[in-house]
């Protein structure tokens, strides 16, 4: 759980500072390639001035290197004397493509003038500035990924500094439930074999049954603890393989049916044949288990409904009962550790924990778990597994 919640915040943190560092890039090579074309923009029209002979603006003399395609009506003349690489065949080559007012043509860039009644197309060599552009924007990626490679580095060390204590915290958690499963099991044993002994002497009372049930709870308490500490180890691995899931319900839920009946009330399935699914067996009886076992303490009538179905990709599995009262719409509240919603009932004991380990089961799985109300009198858990297969 440490390692997952390191991973978190490295991930969210390295992600955050890509994007500002891409941001940033992107900005300063868009400003970066504005000027140059403000540049050269500048170049053609000053090359223009006087019929191409530039006055003195005060700034330092350049050598321009540019062509000219004149465009008369129906007549085409194209004027080479300031390049010498470029051929006529080559410029209205570049006339024919430049179908814009400005923009690039190979290493020149181009800008088209009207001119009284000719329109006048100078295409201005740009190599040297494409080259200048290309050298700053691979420097300007090659300086933020070095930063983004360093100050990720320094996230990753930070985040364990950040981590630490709720690592500390969480192995103290670990140890405390280490050792209050010893010091507890032994009294709890202690008092039921002692109940035992009592009612071997003097015979079962109201009281020695109230003790046993007691014990009987705190029993499986201390199990669900552990367990829910075993599922929140990093190492903890689920050991998945084909499974026919089908099956794992029509099996739980059987076993389930004559504890329903002992509680006055009834499962009703309806289990679609052949639905495999890719998990631990142990593991999705638990889920199963969980989910029948909630329905049982809380149902007000008598009837519990679980239904398996697929549908293309998907597999369904809910488990529905009525309530007492409760609000319509979502209550995925209910999957909170420790949390118990007394409007489910007011008369039933629990802890918390069911509900809890069944979201961690089958998030485990690469599912989904919710709790929906489409009315006030009802509630159904919902799982969803995807079909992993095709």
């Amino acid at each position: 759980m440490i390692k997952k919640l390191q991973k978190k915040f490295i991930l969210i943190t390295v992600g955050v500072l890509a994007f500002v560092f891409f941001a940033v890039v992107l900005v300063m090579n868009t400003v970066n390639h504005a000027s140059m074309v403000n540049s050269l923009s500048h170049k053609i029209d000053m090359v223009l001035e006087d019929n191409g002979r530039p006055q003195n603006h005060g700034e330092a003399p350049f050598s321009a290197r540019y062509f000219k395609v004149i465009v008369d009506g129906d007549n085409i003349s194209v004027d080479l004397n300031r390049v010498a690489t470029v051929d006529e065949e080559e410029a209205l080559t570049a006339y024919r493509v430049s179908k814009h007012n400005s923009g690039f043509y190979e290493n020149f860039y181009y800008k088209r003038i009207a001119d009284n009644n000719k329109i006048v197309y100078v295409f201005m060599d740009a190599s040297m500035e494409r080259q200048s552009f290309n050298n700053f924007m691979i420097i300007s990626i090659a300086v933020s990924l070095g930063g983004l490679i360093l100050i990720s580095s320094l996230v990753i060390i930070f985040s364990k500094i950040v981590t630490k204590p709720i690592l500390e915290s969480y192995q103290a958690r670990k140890e405390f439930v280490t050792n209050i499963n010893h010091e507890i099991k032994t009294p709890i044993a202690i008092i039921k074999a002692t109940n035992e002994v009592i009612e071997l002497e003097q015979g079962p009372s109201e009281w020695t049954q109230m003790i046993d049930k007691e014990t009987i709870r705190m029993d499986e308490l201390l199990k669900k603890i552990m367990f829910i500490s075993k599922l929140d180890e990093d190492s903890f691995k689920l050991q998945k393989q084909l499974v026919c899931f089908s099956d794992i319900v029509a099996e739980i839920s059987d076993s389930f049916k004559l504890l329903a009946v002992s509680n006055g009330k009834t499962i009703e399935t309806s289990i679609e044949d052949g639905i495999n699914l890719y998990g631990e067996t142990t593991m999705l009886g638990e889920l199963i288990s969980t989910l029948l076992d909630n329905a049982i303490k809380y149902a007000k009538d008598k009837t519990i409904n679980l239904n398996l179905f697929k549908q293309g990709r998907l597999i369904y599995l809910d488990v529905s009962n009525d309530v007492d009262r409760i609000e319509v719409g979502e209550h995925n509240y209910l999957f909170e550790r420790y949390y118990r919603k007394e409007e489910l009932s007011s008369h039933q004991h629990g802890y918390g924990l069911g509900l809890s380990i069944a979201k961690t089961i089958t998030t485990l799985h690469g599912g989904k778990i919710k709790a929906i109300s489409e009315n006030n009198h009802s509630i159904k858990f919902e799982v969803i597994f995807e079909d992993k297969k095709k």
